[in-house]
């Protein structure tokens, strides 16, 4: 079983992630026209993974995709409800900045591990 929480092997930082769709030209676009999502599917979620990298080099991405068979929203959150839940994973042939110009607005937040900052309010001081 897998489950919907993003992990590396050290997971020295964690964090958390937002995104706005943009109005046009959204993943789901994309998935449609490229032919990896059906009128029947409906996209839940998608992860981003990029590694190995070592100094100097960037490793390789890959970007997945998670659908369920659903027309709309509503259909689908009331199937989210089953256990165990079944997705249909699809790998997407994209680099990392296309994966971001799906998105309006894309914001990442990475903390060291353990130090429970996630939501946490903070003031910033001017250097």
């Amino acid at each position: 079983m897998q489950t919907f929480q993003a992990g590396v092997q050290y997971g020295d930082f964690e964090g958390s992630v937002a995104a706005d769709r943009i109005d046009k030209g959204d993943m789901t676009d994309f998935l449609e026209a490229a032919g990896l999502m059906g009128p029947d599917d409906f996209l839940i979620g998608a992860e981003v993974f990029v590694g190995e990298n070592h100094p100097g080099r960037m490793g390789s991405t890959f970007v997945r995709v998670f659908l369920i068979e659903a027309r709309n929203y509503e259909e689908a959150k009331s199937l989210l409800a089953a256990e165990p839940l079944e997705v249909r994973r699809v790998e997407v042939p994209v680099d990392l900045e296309t994966f971001v110009r799906f998105f309006k607005r894309f914001n990442v937040i990475i903390t060291r591990r353990g130090l429970n900052l996630i939501g946490r309010e903070f003031q910033v001081r001017e250097a």
